[in-house]
Order: C-alpha cells, then structure tokens, then sequence
C-alpha cells in the first residue's frame, strides 16, 4: 500500500513538470476603459481606437461583430501602443470581440481577446459581453 501511495505522488509530482504541448500561449488584455468606441448611429458604423503600452506594438487586431456576424482585419497597432480602425457595421449593445495576435519570430502566436459591449465611454468591467 506505501509503495503505491509513493508511486501516485511520483506521478502526480512529475505530471506538472512535463509542459502542454497543447497550451496556447496568450497574451495580456488591457482593461476596457482602454478601449474607445466612436459610434456613428447615422452611417451605423463604428470605429475602435485605444492607446497601450508600446508592448502591444506589431500585434495584429481582428475585429468581430458577434450580434451582426461581420468580421473585419482591424489593422497593426503601431510602435508606440496606439491603434485606430477603420469604420466597421456596428450599432449600440452588438457585441464586440477584438482579438489581439502577436507573431513570434520561432513560428508560434499569442492571442488574446476581450468581448465587449457596444457603447459608449467609458467602458469598464461591466461591459464585458454577457457569455
């Protein structure tokens, strides 16, 4: 009985020292009061822009409408942290998730995404999408 309680502490001990291969890496998101939503509610457009730390620079930005289904290639946000997107569909309370990828030069990525509800600033942790 001793021998396998000492067996099952081996194997437990040693399972958290092999990585998961199959883990993604991620990356931080910055909090929603980061985030700046321009709502045109005559075009029915809005446009996204927010200002980091220089750490986000060269991170691409997806921009998803989940209410509408529409998707858009946001852009790269710039050296310094900032980014503004071109105007996308969109109209108060869509959902709005933005995905934030960074490339490594070793072939793998970093993703990281926050969900948001569309409205007006500024947001905070309340208006995160309700799933």
């Amino acid at each position: 009985m001793r021998c396998a309680l000492v067996a099952s502490a081996l194997v437990l001990g040693l399972s958290g020292c092999i990585p998961d291969r199959g883990a993604i890496p991620t990356i931080p998101i910055p909090p929603p009061d980061k985030m700046l939503f321009d709502i045109d509610d005559t075009a029915g457009t809005v446009t996204l822009s927010f200002a980091l730390d220089p750490s986000y620079g060269g991170d691409l930005v997806y921009i998803f409408n989940l209410t509408r289904g529409d998707a858009s290639d946001g852009g790269v946000v710039d050296t310094a942290g900032a980014f503004t997107s071109e105007p996308f569909p969109g109209q108060r309370e869509d959902q709005i998730d933005i995905l934030f990828r960074r490339i490594y030069g070793n072939g793998d990525d970093a993703f990281g995404d926050v969900c948001l509800m569309l409205r007006d600033p500024p947001l905070d942790f309340n208006d995160l999408c309700p799933y």
